[in-house]
């Protein structure tokens, strides 16, 4: 899917600092300049800032594998929310009045409110609203975001592959409908 959409708010770009060590001294050292994160714009409303991912869980850290594979496949844009067998580090932000997107990842994520206020609502119909410093711990779940007001929202999400969930005698997988999304709906989130 090719990034057709604008960025979602006027929030600044992500800036993001990589560390890493001197291959003489073995000392503790900033890999480069503070870097500008690209903006992924694939989802309507949305704008994804990919900081970091990795392909393996631990991470190759040694000769800068992790640096390697993240530059060659990940920026700025992703096939996929989560990274099979390894981590994604990334910020979202969410335009007001986005519409949500249901969808569920195999994987263990924390999510961060940096910024504004956000509804998250489950598959069973119940929501939250979270704030600033808010954090949720998302275990595998079907869930969508959408704002609560008129300002932008911010969150960072840290996200490591895990076992898809196997409840009630059923495998819940990784579930990412876009293509399967009614036309009114698509045409909604400006498809």
């Amino acid at each position: 899917m090719a990034d057709s959409n604008p960025r979602a708010t006027t929030l600044p770009p992500p800036v993001y600092h990589v560390t890493s060590h001197d291959p003489e001294t073995g000392k503790s050292v900033f890999k480069s300049e503070p870097l500008e994160a690209e903006p992924d714009n694939k989802i309507p409303q949305t704008t994804l800032w990919h900081l970091h991912t990795t392909t393996t869980f631990p991470a190759n850290l040694n000769d800068e594998v992790d640096l390697k594979e993240h530059y060659a496949n990940n920026v700025p844009s992703m096939n996929t929310l989560h990274k099979s067998g390894g981590t994604v580090c990334r910020i979202v932000d969410f335009a007001p009045g986005n519409i949500p997107f249901m969808h569920r990842t195999s994987s263990l994520d924390y999510g961060v409110v940096l910024q504004g206020k956000i509804e998250y609502f489950l598959d069973d119909g119940a929501s939250r609203v979270f704030g600033p410093g808010e954090v949720v711990i998302q275990r595998g779940v079907m869930h969508g975001w959408k704002t609560a007001g008129d300002e932008p929202v911010r969150m960072l999400f840290v996200l490591s592959d895990a076992q898809p969930v196997e409840v009630a005698g059923e495998t819940k997988g990784t579930y990412l409908p876009l293509d399967k999304m009614p036309e009114s709906t698509r045409k909604a989130m400006g498809g």
